[in-house]
């Protein structure tokens, strides 16, 4: 599932892009998208809310930033993830990426695969784009203090990282809000890609977890990695996060966590 419940972004070429008709026109539009990502590393400015505060916050302070590469999301292509790790290697003293294939074996059983090949194609693309951000990261003549997770490892055994599941879990059982938002979210990526016999509820239902165990993870972030505060970084909003830590959904802000758009 591509960053918790992001759309992907469709994976286009210039060579693709033949003369005539919106859909080449749309073709074209993302294709230079694409080159304007590559090339450039901007931080949104000016956006409100406690989650944007923070995020600037531990920008001017070159803190601890989060990059989670969502498992099956076209947007993260080789050239894309080489500027990335270009990007945070220049604006944060430590990196922690996040490509977990575990997360994302929710996505590919609520889209219709079976249990064997939802962890396989899982495994498979995760390892495939560890291999690229290891190779990113290799090129960097200085670097900063970056690491790779391993979700097994590092952090479904911690007691940081369990606590925070269940507080996510409860909101979600509990909280109708934060129920609504978060199927809703997870509707808007596999609308359209679920196998015709997959009724949309029960993949929702499947899909709709990888979404509670990112969130788990970036709520304890900043206990796992021993640090006051993190900032999550990606390349579009992401409403529901940005609800929870600004404390829309149980009046409670949650002071140690930030978030920055790059583009």
């Amino acid at each position: 599932m591509q960053h918790g419940v992001h759309p992907h972004v469709r994976d286009v070429s210039r060579a693709s892009y033949d003369a005539g008709g919106p859909k080449s026109i749309r073709k074209l539009i993302n294709y230079y998208n694409l080159v304007l990502i590559m090339n450039n590393c901007n931080v949104k400015l000016g956006l409100k809310g406690h989650v944007y505060d923070n995020g600037y916050s531990i920008l001017k302070n070159k803190g601890l930033a989060i990059v989670w590469m969502s498992v099956g999301n076209s947007y993260f292509k080789k050239e894309v993830i080489d500027n990335l790790i270009k990007c945070v290697n220049d604006k944060f003293s430590k990196i922690r990426i996040l490509i977990p294939n575990e997360p994302a074996e929710h996505t590919y059983k609520a889209l219709g695969y079976d249990v064997k090949t939802a962890k396989k194609k899982a495994r498979l693309n995760s390892n495939r784009m560890k291999n690229h951000t290891q190779r990113a990261i290799d090129s960097l003549s200085k670097k900063s203090d970056f690491k790779i997770i391993d979700w097994d490892v590092d952090i479904i055994p911690k007691e940081e990282y369990k606590k925070s599941l269940i507080f996510v879990k409860d909101l979600y059982d509990n909280n109708a809000d934060f129920r609504k938002d978060a199927r809703e979210t997870t509707e808007e990526v596999l609308k359209g890609k679920i196998k015709e016999t997959v009724k949309m509820d029960k993949a929702i239902d499947a899909g709709v977890k990888y979404l509670i165990e990112e969130l788990a993870f970036v709520i304890a972030s900043p206990n796992l990695f021993k640090v006051k505060n993190t900032a999550y970084v990606y390349h579009r909003e992401w409403p529901i996060f940005e609800k929870l830590v600004n404390g829309v959904y149980d009046s409670e802000p949650k002071k140690s966590l930030g978030f920055l758009l790059i583009k």
